[in-house]
């Protein structure tokens, strides 16, 4: 009796056994299923954003560069505007000296009047060499850094070409968290390089 008893029940854990495996099966390939829909949705929703943001950020690059040359034209403008004042002056400076010659012509006063003009010449050429090199040293010399990225870089410590030039792509993942959108852009217009060649 006791036999036959415990025959029936190691048969009926089996079968009890059997169909649960079943079950976990069949929810293990639903779920497999569901996984697979799943990371097909995230991927194709992971495309489009990703090119919508990098369609924006190049407008934005556009706008940015468009801008910065807007500006520096209106410097140009500026600064010819407060040149021709000066070049004015130096022309009315040589009529004085003339008058003075008639009066009473000295040699001295002659050889003093052009050394003036050409102190005041050479110092606009300095200062204009001084800007070039300032421009170059700045972060903005390099393709798609406009004003608002260079204060973000400096906020997190990039001041200089040197240090983008020795900066990594891991360097640019972990800048990325403090500057969004640094590393795309550090990878796509390669700054490392391009600040190498500047130095």
């Amino acid at each position: 009796m006791l036999k036959k008893i415990r025959k029936k029940i190691q048969k009926d854990l089996k079968s009890r056994y059997e169909q649960v495996q079943e079950r976990i099966q069949l929810f293990a390939e639903d779920l497999q299923e569901n996984l697979q829909g799943l990371e097909e949705r995230y991927l194709k929703l992971e495309g489009r954003v990703s090119g919508k943001l990098e369609k924006r950020l190049e407008s934005l690059e556009k706008k940015f560069e468009a801008l910065a040359k807007h500006l520096n034209k209106e410097e140009k403008k500026g600064k010819k505007e407060k040149a021709a004042p000066k070049a004015k002056k130096e022309e009315k400076a040589p009529k004085k000296e003339v008058k003075k010659e008639k009066a009473a012509p000295k040699a001295k006063k002659e050889v003093k009047a052009p050394k003036k003009e050409v102190k005041k010449e050479a110092k606009p050429a300095a200062k204009e060499e001084n800007k070039k090199k300032s421009e170059v040293k700045s972060l903005k010399a390099l393709k798609g850094i406009g004003p608002a990225l260079e204060t973000k870089l400096n906020n997190a410590g990039i001041t200089s070409l040197q240090q983008i030039a020795d900066m990594t792509e891991d360097d640019a993942k972990n800048l990325d968290k403090n500057v969004p959108g640094f590393a795309v852009r550090f990878v796509r217009y390669s700054w490392n390089k391009m600040a190498g060649e500047l130095l």
